[in-house]
């Protein structure tokens, strides 16, 4: 992505001195389509990371402590019962 920024970058900054020609404007509008395809990899493989981590901490049953959630313990009977009441 960083390559077809650059490439971009070289060919805006080259406008002033060329004439907007077809090639040249067909030639910046090939590299924009370059930059946004480089920039929806990106940010599906970033997708699909964080799908992954997720399916993986599910699979470990440790999805809720790996994003820091605590759940505060129920006081249903049962564990009223098991623990002792309230005092």
């Amino acid at each position: 992505m960083f390559a077809a920024e650059d490439s971009l970058r070289a060919l805006s900054s080259r406008r002033d001195v060329e004439q907007l020609t077809p090639a040249y404007i067909d030639t910046v509008l090939n590299q924009q389509e370059r930059l946004a395809e480089a920039q929806r990899q990106e940010a599906e493989a970033v997708a699909n990371y964080n799908i992954a981590i997720a399916k993986l901490e599910q699979a470990k049953g440790t999805l809720l402590k790996y994003n820091n959630v605590v759940m505060e313990q129920d006081k249903t009977p049962f564990t009223q019962a098991f623990y002792g009441k309230k005092r």
